[in-house]
């Protein structure tokens, strides 16, 4: 459910609703074998100058590289796990960073595979790129420019564009806003949760 109409809507497999155990009432469980849901409206999620996103997570297995959280393609913004890691990354293709990746990612060092509950949020306010975890401060860097635009529907548990990606685990109270929040919001955020 959405307040501004972006309603999600189950595509593939049948994502367990969990009505209770979610860190906001209940929350989604995805097996990691073919669940996703695909999100209204992708063109109000071109959000190129600034973005946040952010969303409860509960790791069950991670078994595939970048397993995504909530993604808009491969060529827009997205958080996902990190590769192989144990942490998350949260990545805006296009935007110019310190190591000069066309893929924009800010690699986050805190783990968040040990079968527990945390806060995840991306934020671009077009000068740096921030990642937290649990309310906290994971990882930064400078960034600026414009992110990547596309005509890819917004994914909860899998990437449009890179598919394949599948979440195993819990989410919960997903956000994308489009512009940045500051540290005492994301932290806010997380209180609403802990």
């Amino acid at each position: 459910a959405s307040g501004n109409g972006n309603i999600g809507k189950i595509l593939n497999g049948e994502p367990r609703w969990q009505s209770s155990g979610g860190k906001i009432g209940g929350a989604l469980l995805f097996d990691g074998k073919g669940d996703w849901v695909n999100v209204a409206n992708e063109s109000k999620f071109d959000c190129t100058a600034e973005v946040t996103v952010a969303a409860w997570i509960k790791v069950n297995r991670f078994d595939k590289d970048w397993q995504a959280i909530v993604t808009k393609g491969d060529s827009a913004w997205r958080l996902q796990r990190y590769q192989g890691a144990d942490s998350i990354e949260f990545a805006c293709s296009g935007l110019k960073i310190p190591s000069d990746s066309p893929y924009g990612g800010l690699y986050g060092e805190k783990s968040v595979n040990d079968g527990q509950w945390h806060h995840v949020a991306g934020v671009y306010d077009s000068e740096k790129m921030v990642l937290y975890v649990d309310g906290k401060e994971d990882v930064s860097q400078p960034a600026s420019g414009p992110i990547g635009n596309n005509d890819k529907p917004v994914y909860i548990g899998e990437n449009a564009e890179m598919t394949g990606r599948l979440w195993s685990g819990l989410i919960d109270d997903v956000r994308v806003y489009n512009c940045a929040l500051g540290r005492a919001e994301i932290e806010a955020l997380y209180n609403e949760g802990k």
